[in-house]
């Protein structure tokens, strides 16, 4: 790779730039138009109203997709601007304007009610593939289609999801204000690699999740080809996605568990009790250490004692003081996340880094930690796991009628009055997408329309999928 093809300003497709009105010619940036085509796109809107971690609440500091996506952006855009200070990634001019697009973006693809939705969809194709019902012509479907369409279906996920959605653009109107640069979608790209060759169990962490699906495999090549991503015959990962993984670690490490404290599923003595419980005594020390500058009193060494003589039962200066130590370990990560990435810059740009880029740092386990402070106090919260199987029911509703209206939907099989409903619901714009990107091939067919069904049920706020769910189900009062 070199620096001019991992910012490459190329698009899917070429448009002839409008010409400027006025005196002066101004000139404006490829990626702030991209960035000014991603905040005012429709796709990227709906975000506000899917899940991030906790149920939508009526309390507006609750985070949802889209404030989590934009918390990634800036986070990303600061750590472009922290690396172009070092002078071997000064050259990577652009990473800032790059990373701020992708952050925004990077969630496009996720499916309704957090991330759990990505397990249900899976888990929902398993058990049908593996069921007597899930015919075509006679013929179970999991012995006519390809491998690779089965585990592509087996192996779903919002990454290689949202690569889907952003090369739409050659077929329809969902993503026209979407056309963007080469250099944005391949830092999107989380995993580089097939269903067939992916392998959870790798060392290298770019090869443990699905990243395309077949049906974008031509898109792919084209991509990494022009950014330069496609080496010795294998896709790696494009430099600047290593910044958007630690952007986004950083972001849900700390703010998912900020959103616990403020909904009070959690004291600041319980926080630090899972502290000295997690690995010894060093976070421990770390946080009594930070909590001293409230207190000009050094004798305070016991931290419930320090807590209780500044803050006694005030939880809003609780939450402040837990605010500020929440935004020192971003910073911490922030900080680490740009001193790896200028250290093994040179093996990242050989598509050689196989880690994370806190791998081997000295806030590996302090992004460990966070990460289980997460799932010990936030994801493990009734209210999730309340959202998660309501969630679970609405996207198994919605799957099971609507892929199975299509199975015989573009074909000489007469469909029944029910499924042609169901298909007319489907949005024109997903339907033409699959009506331009068909084959000749049946099976192949069968299988896009597969993928026309998650592209519409993935592409769902939380609201339109509870809604459809009731009205298809005569629930509606």
């Amino acid at each position: 790779m070199n620096i001019d093809q991992i910012q490459s300003t190329k698009k899917l497709i070429q448009k002839k730039e409008h010409s400027q009105i006025g005196i002066v010619d101004y000139k404006i940036n490829t990626f702030v138009k991209d960035a000014m085509a991603i905040s005012s796109s429709s796709i990227v809107r709906r975000l506000q109203d899917k899940t991030q971690v906790f149920p939508l609440d009526k309390n507006d500091f609750i985070r949802t997709r889209l404030t989590h996506s934009m918390e990634v952006s800036a986070i990303g855009k600061q750590l472009g601007i922290m690396i172009n200070q070092s002078e071997y990634c000064k050259a990577i001019a652009y990473a800032p304007q790059i990373l701020e697009c992708a952050g925004l973006l990077h969630d496009l693809g996720n499916p309704p009610f957090g991330h759990f939705g990505e397990i249900v969809i899976k888990e929902w194709f398993k058990k049908e593939l593996n069921s007597n019902k899930f015919t075509f012509k006679g013929k179970l479907i999991k012995d006519i289609f390809d491998g690779q369409f089965i585990l592509d279906l087996l192996n779903f996920n919002g990454n290689a999801q949202t690569f889907r959605l952003l090369t739409k653009v050659y077929h329809n109107d969902n993503g026209k204000n979407l056309n963007l640069s080469y250099s944005i979608i391949s830092t999107l790209i989380k995993y580089p690699v097939s269903s067939i060759e992916m392998d959870s169990k790798s060392n290298n962490i770019a090869l443990h999740k699905l990243g395309y699906f077949f049906a974008e495999r031509n898109a792919m090549r084209r991509i990494a080809e022009e950014v330069g991503t496609y080496l010795d015959g294998k896709y790696v990962r494009h430099p600047l996605a290593f910044l958007l993984e630690a952007a986004d670690d950083i972001a849900y490490a700390t703010s998912d568990l900020e959103d616990a404290f403020k909904k009070k599923l959690f004291t600041i003595q319980e926080f630090i009790d899972f502290l000295k419980k997690y690995d010894g005594n060093a976070y421990y020390t770390e946080i009594v250490d930070f909590l001293k500058k409230y207190d000009g009193n050094a004798y305070y060494t016991k931290i419930v004692d320090l807590i209780e003589k500044i803050f006694g039962q005030n939880l809003d200066s609780e939450f402040a003081m837990f605010h500020e130590w929440i935004l020192e370990m971003k910073w911490r990560l922030m900080y680490t996340t740009s001193f790896s990435f200028t250290k093994n810059i040179s093996s990242i740009m050989k598509g050689e880094f196989e880690d994370d880029l806190f791998s081997g740092t000295v806030h590996e386990q302090t992004l460990k930690m966070l990460k289980q402070a997460a799932v010990e106090f936030a994801f493990n919260n009734k209210s999730v796991l309340k959202l998660e199987i309501a969630g679970k029911t609405i996207l198994e509703n919605l799957l099971q009628q609507f892929v199975y209206a299509v199975i015989y939907w573009d074909t000489d099989e007469k469909l029944s009055k029910t499924d042609l409903r169901l298909v007319s619901l489907i949005s024109k714009d997903f339907k033409n997408d699959y009506l331009k990107s068909k084959g000749l091939n049946e099976n192949y067919n069968l299988y896009l329309r597969f993928l026309m069904v998650i592209d519409f049920i993935s592409s769902m706020t939380d609201s339109h999928a509870k809604n459809l769910y009731r009205e298809l189900n005569g629930l509606e009062e």
